[in-house]
């Protein structure tokens, strides 16, 4: 799971994507509805 300093962190396209899908209410989690170069740097960040 992403703590919320991570999130804060994140390039500002993929956080405006992540809100963009929370308004589209498409999943509790909208991490799944990523673009998958987008959730690639996502797992880079984690690791």
């Amino acid at each position: 799971d992403l703590s919320s300093n991570m999130i804060s962190e994140l390039p500002p396209h993929i956080f405006k994507d992540l809100k963009c899908l929370q308004k589209l209410n498409l999943s509790s989690n909208p991490l799944l509805y990523l673009h998958k170069s987008q959730f690639g740097s996502l797992k880079q960040l984690q690791s």
